[in-house]
Parts: structure tokens; C-alpha cells; sequence
């Protein structure tokens, strides 16, 4: 397999995460069959179950590269580890921001982070509109964990 096939092949893997975060967000918004609205504690549920199911199977794609044999695979193996740790380093940094946002008040949060940008999404449960002061908090709490400014940083109450 060329480098160039692998390369499409693991942008074609980054792209279906995307497709994944963005359909689990429109079937969280629509209705279920028996018209009423889907609860925001199923699509924190739903999401986080998608989610470590996306990456799963991201990261045994990622393994089958790795163990590829052969010198003519070495720079294909070498990207596989690198873009594997990067969403190992993902993972337990969403993890973290979602723990410590929870500690700050909230009982369902959601982060993501960009694999290719340092945009970072936050969604939040939220029974009413976020205050100044809790929008604060959380920029606060993502620029102490990862640098990323706010700027950069969407907060998602639903």
C-alpha cells in the first residue's frame, strides 16, 4: 500500500469522527419516535458511548498500521504512533477538563478536542443560561489545563 493510500486512509478516519460528533448532535436534537424531545442526559449518555466506540475503533486501525511489517512501512508505522499518542494525549485532557468542569458545578459536560486545531467544544447541562461567572470558570479552567485560549473555546449549553 502506497503512502499516499494510507494517508487518505487515515484522513478518511479523522473525517468520520467528525461525521460521528456531528450526527450523534443532530439525533440529540431531534425527536424521538414518541415525540418527545430527546433528554440531554441520553445525549451525554449516547455521545460518550459513541465516542469511546469512534475512538476504539480509530485506535485498532491505528494498531494494524503499527504492525505492519517491513521497511517500507516504517514512515506509516511512525505516523500511526504519533497520531495514536496524540489522541491518547486527547483523550486524557477531555477527560480531565470534564472532570474538573463537573467539579465546578455541572452534573453533565461533554469536551472535545480538535485532533487538527486547538479548538476545544464544551457542552454542558444547563437548566438555565449559563452566568457570566460560570462561562468564566470554564475558560478559566481550559486555559489552566491546556493554554488554549478562549478564543478558541465554544460553550455548548444544552
Amino acid at each position: 500500500m502506497s503512502n499516499k493510500k494510507k494517508i487518505l486512509i487515515l484522513v478518511g478516519m479523522f473525517a468520520l469522527l467528525v461525521v460521528t460528533a456531528v450526527l450523534n448532535y443532530t439525533i440529540a436534537a431531534s425527536t424521538n419516535p414518541g415525540g418527545d424531545t430527546v433528554t440531554a442526559g441520553s445525549f451525554f449518555t449516547t455521545y460518550r458511548t459513541e465516542r469511546i466506540a469512534t475512538r476504539n475503533e480509530e485506535i485498532a486501525y491505528l494498531d494494524s498500521i503499527i504492525k505492519t511489517e517491513g521497511t517500507d512501512f516504517a514512515a506509516a508505522r511512525t505516523a500511526a504512533m504519533e497520531q495514536k499518542m496524540k489522541i491518547i494525549n486527547i483523550m486524557e485532557m477531555e477527560l480531565t477538563l470534564e472532570y474538573m468542569i463537573k467539579a465546578g458545578g455541572f452534573d453533565e459536560v461533554v469536551v472535545t478536542i480538535g485532533s487538527v486545531s486547538d479548538n476545544v467544544n464544551i457542552i454542558v447541562e444547563a437548566k438555565e443560561a449559563l452566568s457570566k461567572q460560570q462561562i468564566a470558570n470554564i475558560y478559566t479552567i481550559v486555559f489552566e489545563e491546556t493554554g488554549i485560549s478562549p478564543e478558541y473555546v465554544r460553550i455548548i449549553p444544552v
